[in-house]
């Protein structure tokens, strides 16, 4: 049915929606997470760094074990860092797809409706291929009726009822 048709143009369109803005939102709430936990990691070696800095203006040394410290840091800031630029263009690269190619997501659609539309106007064409024979009839009831083309508004309007009644008992229940 048509109605059946244009559910599924709407239901498309609504899936593409949710599909979009989940995958977004998923990609979204992990690029935070990632962005959080290079924050993290570099306050952690501004830290460290400044530890360091602090103790050669004392003119000593930073012990075996803090540079150890600070070279794993500097590894997870590393690490941190590649996560979360690669999840930021991941995040990037599906936008940009979404906004630049959604035409190839819409083209279904447009195809869908594009048949719809013919369809409608081939079932009203078809309708109004018989307008002309229901025009026509309607004309030779109207003459046998003595019909006015005007109709009669004007007589119901001005006439008293008696002249106005045809005769036609229709309203009246039978007698049981």
């Amino acid at each position: 049915t048509r109605l059946a048709r244009l559910k599924e143009l709407v239901e498309y369109v609504t899936e593409w929606a949710d599909i979009v803005s989940h995958h977004i939102s998923a990609k979204y709430s992990e690029y935070h997470k990632l962005r959080q936990s290079l924050n993290h990691y570099n306050r952690k070696m501004e830290a460290l760094l400044a530890e360091e800095q602090r103790l050669k203006e004392k003119g000593k040394e930073m012990k075996p074990k803090q540079i150890e410290k600070l070279k794993r840091n500097e590894d997870k800031l590393d690490s941190a860092r590649d996560t979360h630029d690669e999840s930021g263009e991941s995040l990037c690269m599906f936008i940009d797809e979404v906004v630049h190619r959604s035409w190839v997501d819409a083209w279904p659609l447009l195809q869908k409706t594009i048949d719809f539309e013919c369809d409608f106007e081939e079932s009203r064409a078809a309708i109004f291929s018989k307008l002309e024979s229901t025009s026509q009839l309607a004309e030779a009831i109207g003459i046998k009726q003595r019909l006015d083309v005007e109709g009669r508004l004007q007589k119901i309007d001005c006439q008293d009822v008696d002249e106005l009644y045809s005769g036609t008992i229709v309203w009246r229940k039978e007698p049981k």
